[in-house]
């Protein structure tokens, strides 16, 4: 089983994951990669490799899994999603993902991970293979070490999925765990992750893939929620200098003058991110270019931190983390007392160190 050489995910560590050709992706640029995410993400890639594009593409698709007695199953074709993704031209393959809630399942993940990767292999387009593997909170607690023996063992490329209710990576101890399973893996990435992908790759992840909506930022675990307490269904909205996606119910009454809401991204141009904070949940133009500016900026924010040296990375990171709080602290000047997200802290506090894996 071979690795081909990742020059070909394009010029930034750091990917856009994306659902739909609009939006972000539309704005992104074309040296840099996109994961393209279920099966009308399949069609975005198809659409445009057939417009010419060589722009670094992949496809995280579950369009390959079948439900049998209500548990989803890989199916057993695996060859049938090498194919697919090698007739449109993949910067990487990615194995079907699915969400294993239990170390055997996740065996049983792996060993069809494997067999896919054989095939990729087989396939006429030359590309790096990954399987994902989904974390769920118990893969972050109690079978961390388990988990960690277990990927060590296969030695297999990995694609690292973090799976919660809310934000994964947003205390010490979860930001901990990411770091000891990215150690653990012979090569790895980060997908459907927020801006803790900046960080798994400057600590040393070959690459990241950040989403452009929500839904992308992380993989979803369902939870009771009590009647009494709906949701918020504002926008996120994404303030490069907090480094951090707020609810737009959060911003409907911050003062517009104030500096640290102004970007300088290529669809801001310096205007106040609170213009975003109305823009909702449907397909508005409203709302797509707020994700387009969410992608522009925090890909600047990762250019800062990887051109910097391999051994200068995280310290990088963790400064920008650091910078963001005491922005926090700094609006409540302003009469503004917004939360910071546990991320911020949670890489703040870890220590300094890259992650030791095999590049062979």
């Amino acid at each position: 089983m071979s690795l081909q050489s990742s020059a070909c995910l394009g010029a930034s560590r750091i990917l856009l994951h994306a659902s739909r050709g609009e939006g972000a992706a539309r704005f992104w640029s074309e040296s840099d990669g996109i994961v393209f995410a279920g099966s009308i993400g399949a069609r975005a890639v198809r659409d445009r490799r057939r417009c010419g594009s060589d722009q670094p593409l992949a496809i995280d698709d579950e369009r390959y899994l079948t439900r049998d007695d209500g548990q989803l199953k890989l199916i057993d074709d695996v060859a049938l999603a090498a194919r697919a993704q090698s007739d449109r031209e993949v910067a990487c393959y990615l194995a079907p993902s699915m969400d294993a809630r239990s170390l055997p399942a996740v065996c049983r993940v792996l060993d069809a991970g494997e067999r896919f990767l054989e095939s990729a292999d087989a396939q006429a387009h030359p590309a790096p293979g990954y399987v994902p593997v989904v974390i769920r909170p118990e893969f972050r607690r109690a079978l961390l070490d388990d988990l960690c023996a277990e990927l060590e063992d296969r030695a297999l490329p990995i694609a690292l999925m973090f799976a919660a209710s809310f934000d994964p990576l947003n205390s010490v101890a979860d930001v901990a765990a990411a770091r000891q399973l990215a150690s653990a893996v012979r090569d790895g990435i980060v997908l459907r992750c927020d801006l803790s992908a900046i960080g798994l790759v400057a600590a040393g992840l070959r690459f990241g893939a950040i989403g452009a909506s929500a839904e992308l930022r992380h993989v979803y675990v369902p939870i009771r929620r009590p009647s009494a307490a709906p949701r918020d269904l504002s926008a996120h909205v994404f303030v490069p200098m907090l480094r951090a996606w707020m609810r737009g119910s959060q911003l409907t009454y911050v003062d517009e003058t104030i500096e640290l809401f102004r970007c300088e991204c290529r669809v801001c141009q310096g205007d106040t991110v609170l213009r975003f904070a109305e823009s909702g949940r449907d397909d508005t133009a409203l709302r797509l270019l707020a994700e387009a500016h969410a992608a522009l900026a925090w890909r600047d924010l990762a250019a800062r931190i990887l051109e910097r040296s391999e051994a200068d990375r995280l310290g990088a990171w963790l400064e920008e983390c650091a910078a963001a709080q005491q922005n926090f602290r700094d609006l409540r000047r302003y009469g503004v007392d917004l939360a910071a997200p546990g991320y911020l802290a949670a890489w703040t506090s870890t220590a300094p160190g890259r992650v030791a894996q095999s590049r062979s």
